[in-house]
């Protein structure tokens, strides 16, 4: 049996040698990927029902987890951000539209806010009522057309 100094010499090492390990494990598998990949797909063929009965016992004893998987997913695949970061500029702005001039206090709720981006860069703005990311979203950012609609109000009213 090792003792807790050798365990702690071997987790050391290792932190020292982290990318040399990842870099071999990866070259293990592009080796055999076609094998483990083949195992798998057996596995599964075999305990199908088994391992559905379990992924639907476990999101159904986690919905929040399952809805925080799912949410983070979201980010990072559409906009490119952490929830970390999200919940950051959701406190820069304190829960309000970033247009200055509106007053909407925005929800958490699906479909409560808008996080608006760039779709030329891809970069992320800020968070946006609906009502402002959809009227920016149809002007399709273009300075002219909004200010052509600010100027077409100033004229005839509102």
């Amino acid at each position: 049996m090792r003792t807790e100094a050798q365990i702690a010499a071997q987790k050391a090492y290792y932190q020292r040698n982290k990318e040399i390990f990842r870099e071999r494990a990866k070259e293990r598998y592009a080796k055999k990927r076609e094998a483990i990949l083949s195992q798998q797909k057996e596995r599964y063929a075999e305990f199908r029902e088994d391992i559905l009965k379990k992924n639907k016992e476990w999101r159904d004893k986690n919905p929040d987890k399952l809805s925080l998987y799912h949410r983070k997913k979201h980010l990072g695949t559409m906009y490119g951000i952490t929830i970390e970061q999200f919940e950051s500029m959701w406190g820069v702005q304190k829960g309000k539209c970033a247009n200055y001039k509106c007053d909407e206090v925005l929800s958490r709720e699906n479909g409560g806010h808008a996080i608006d981006h760039s779709h030329k860069t891809g970069k992320v703005r800020a968070i946006l009522c609906r009502s402002c990311n959809v009227a920016l979203g149809l002007m399709k950012d273009d300075m002219n057309k909004i200010s052509g609609l600010i100027s077409y109000i100033e004229r005839y009213g509102q």
